[in-house]
C-alpha cells in the first residue's frame, strides 16, 4: 500500500467516528515554541461539553518498528502546537521503550498500528455474527480485524490486523463477542454482569471489578463497561455489554495496562456501532442434502458431527422440535460428544424429559470427573430455581458413582458449596467445602491452588453468616 491510500484511510477511519468534528489534511500550524510551522498528517477539531479540543494524528509509514526517539519527538511536537491529544499510527508497531514513554508520560499520548498485510484464513474487516435468529452486524476496530471461526465461548473473536488469534492472546490484546439470551433469572444488563461477577469470585483471588457507563448509542440502547483485575488473569479484561431486547451482546477485551486507553477506544467503537439484528433462515435444501449424506456414511462421529450439524440448522429456522430429535441422533451415534451433550441436557429440560436430562448431566461429568470446567458447565445448565431439585439429585448420585474417586468427589463438593452457597443455604456450603478440602488433600500437595479457592469461598460463607446473625 503506497504512503498515499496509508494515509487516505486513516483520514476515512476518523471522519466516520467523529461526524461533527472538522478534520483537516496536511495542515500547516506555527509553534509556539519553535516559531516555525509544523506540518501535521490530520487535525481534528471538535467541541466537548463546550470546550474546544484539538487532536493531532501523525501516520508513519515505515519498515520497521517505532523506537523511543520517535514518540519523544512527536511528543515535542504537541507541546509545540498546543493540542490537547496526540495519536501516533504505524504500519510496523512500536518498540516496548516506544510503548512505555507514552504510557508513562505527562501527556495524553495513545500509539496505535495500521497494518496492511494480507487478511488472514477466517479474517474480515465486517461481520455479522449471529446465534439462533438473533445477529449482530459488527464493523472491526481501527486497525484490527474480525476473526469468524468458532471458538468455545464466542461467535468471533477480534485482534490486531496482521497477527493470527494466537500470536494475539500471546500478546495480551485481543477481544471476543458473545451473546446472552435473556430467562427468568438474567433480564437486564445488571443482572448478568451480577451473575458473572459472582462465578468469576469463585475461581479468581484478589478480584477486583469496576462498572461504567458505556459508549452512548444513537437507538438508545443501553451499554455498560465492566472492568476486571485478578491475580490469574494476565492482564486487565474489559467487558462492553449492549442490551438487544431479548439478548445482550458481550465483547469482552483483553489488554496490558500500558494500552488501555488505545484499546478501550476499540471497544467503544463497537459499542457504539454494532447493530443488533434478527435473521430469516430457510435451510431445507442444505438439510435435504445433508439427510441424503448420511446415507453413505458409516463412520459413527463422523455421523454424529452431521446430526448435529442438522441439529443447528432446524434451530436457525425455529424448529425446535426437529432441533430435540436431532441432537438426541447424535448423541445416539457418539456419546462423548461434548458440543452436543451440553445444549441436548438444556433442550430435555425445557422439554420436560428430566430422566434423560439427568442421564446425559451423569455422562456429561463422567467424561471428564476431575475437570472444574465440566462441573461449572453443569451448574449453568440447572443454574435456573426451578430446576434445583434435579440439580440435587444428579449431586446425590454423582457422590455415590465416584464415591472412591476423591479428585472428582472434591470436584462434586467444591461446586456444590457454590451452588449451596448462591441459594442462601449458608452452612450446608460452608460443610461442602469442607468435605472438598478434605478430599482434595489426599490428591494434592497443601500448595495446590484448589485450597486457596476453598479458603476464600470458605472466608465469604463465614462473613455471610456472621451478618445474617447479626
Amino acid at each position: 500500500m503506497n504512503w498515499k491510500k496509508y494515509e487516505e484511510e486513516i483520514h476515512e477511519y476518523f471522519s466516520n467516528n467523529y461526524p461533527g468534528a472538522s478534520i483537516r489534511h496536511e495542515v500547516r500550524v506555527y509553534g509556539r515554541y519553535s516559531k516555525n510551522e509544523r506540518q501535521i498528517d490530520i487535525l481534528i477539531e471538535d467541541e466537548v461539553a463546550g470546550y474546544p479540543i484539538k487532536i493531532a494524528v501523525d501516520a508513519k509509514n515505515f519498515s520497521r518498528k517505532i523506537d523511543v526517539k520517535c514518540v519523544e519527538s512527536f511528543i515535542s511536537m504537541l507541546e509545540d502546537i498546543d493540542v490537547h491529544q496526540g495519536l501516533l499510527i504505524t504500519n510496523k508497531g512500536f518498540s516496548q521503550a516506544a510503548i512505555n514513554r507514552a504510557y508513562y508520560g505527562p501527556h495524553k499520548l495513545e500509539l496505535d498500528i495500521l497494518n496492511f498485510d494480507e487478511l488472514l484464513k477466517n479474517q474480515s474487516l465486517g461481520a455479522i455474527p449471529y446465534s439462533g435468529n438473533k445477529a449482530f452486524l459488527i464493523s472491526a476496530p481501527f486497525g484490527w480485524v474480525i476473526d469468524n471461526s468458532r471458538v468455545i465461548q464466542s461467535l468471533a473473536t477480534l485482534y490486531q490486523r496482521g497477527r493470527s488469534l494466537q500470536e494475539a492472546q500471546k500478546a495480551l490484546e485481543w477481544g471476543y463477542l458473545n451473546f446472552y439470551h435473556k430467562d427468568e433469572v438474567i433480564k437486564n444488563i445488571d443482572d448478568l454482569i451480577s451473575f458473572q461477577n459472582e462465578d468469576m469470585g469463585h475461581y479468581y483471588t484478589d478480584l477486583k471489578i469496576d462498572i461504567e457507563i458505556g459508549a452512548k448509542r444513537k437507538d438508545g440502547k443501553e451499554t455498560k463497561i465492566r472492568i476486571a483485575i485478578a491475580k490469574e488473569l494476565p492482564c486487565k479484561e474489559i467487558t462492553g455489554f449492549i442490551d438487544c431486547g431479548d439478548y445482550i451482546a458481550f465483547f469482552a477485551l483483553f489488554t496490558i495496562e500500558q494500552l488501555e486507553t488505545k484499546n478501550r477506544r476499540k471497544l467503544d467503537h463497537l459499542l457504539k456501532y454494532s447493530v443488533p439484528s434478527n435473521i430469516t433462515f430457510d435451510n431445507t435444501m442444505v438439510i435435504e442434502q445433508a439427510l441424503q449424506k448420511l446415507t453413505h456414511i458409516k463412520d459413527h462421529e463422523e455421523r454424529s458431527a452431521l446430526f448435529r450439524r442438522i441439529a443447528i440448522w432446524y434451530a436457525e429456522m425455529g424448529d425446535d422440535q426437529n432441533v430435540l430429535k436431532y441432537r438426541r441422533l447424535s448423541q445416539e451415534e457418539h456419546e462423548r460428544n461434548y458440543l452436543n451433550i451440553k445444549p441436548l441436557i438444556s433442550m430435555e429440560l425445557r422439554a420436560g424429559d428430566p430422566e434423560r436430562a439427568l442421564g446425559y448431566s451423569a455422562l456429561l461429568f463422567r467424561m471428564d470427573p476431575t475437570n472444574p470446567t465440566v462441573m461449572q458447565d453443569i451448574l449453568s445448565i440447572y443454574h435456573i430455581g426451578k430446576f434445583n431439585e434435579l440439580y440435587l439429585r444428579l449431586i446425590d448420585s454423582l457422590k455415590a458413582e465416584f464415591s472412591e474417586n476423591r479428585e472428582a468427589l472434591g470436584n462434586i463438593y467444591f461446586h456444590h458449596g457454590i451452588r449451596l452457597g448462591e441459594l442462601g443455604n449458608i452452612n450446608g456450603a460452608i460443610d461442602c467445602m469442607n468435605s472438598a478440602k478434605i478430599e482434595f488433600m489426599q490428591v494434592y500437595k497443601k500448595t495446590h491452588y484448589v485450597f486457596e479457592q476453598i479458603e476464600k469461598n470458605l472466608c465469604s460463607l463465614q462473613h455471610a453468616k456472621s451478618s445474617d446473625s447479626e
